[in-house]
């Protein structure tokens, strides 16, 4: 299981598809829970800053995490793009829709969330 919720569907493309994200967005370090993930990332924040080389390395691999995440929905706005829903039943649609509005905000948050904090004094 993952973020995603695979569609019970007898397209094989689009269970891999969604299973692939899910496998992207679990080593990308997708959390449900924004509170937490915004705490352990604070904690790590402050670590990140006890010298200036160890900050600087932090912040370039906080840029290569935000380029990932968006190389994640870029590739959730192709699948969508290609019509990747129009073969489901309709109640199936409009549960996959949903769960993909709910990670695509979640993503969007988080990033967002890192970005403000990664711009901070």
């Amino acid at each position: 299981a993952g973020p995603f919720a695979i569609p019970l569907t007898p397209n094989v493309a689009l269970s891999t598809s969604f299973s692939r994200l899910n496998i992207r967005l679990k080593a990308w370090g997708y959390r449900e829970d924004r509170a937490q993930f915004i705490a352990q990332y604070d904690a790590k924040r402050r670590c990140a800053t006890v010298d200036q080389e160890a900050h600087e390395t932090w912040v370039q691999l906080q840029d290569s995490w935000v380029v990932e995440g968006d190389a994640i929905l870029d590739e959730v706005e192709r699948l969508l793009g290609e019509g990747a829903l129009q073969g489901l039943a309709h109640a199936e649609g409009l549960q996959v829709w949903q769960n993909v509005t709910s990670v695509v905000f979640k993503v969007q948050w988080i990033m967002a969330a890192v970005e403000a904090r990664l711009d901070a004094p």
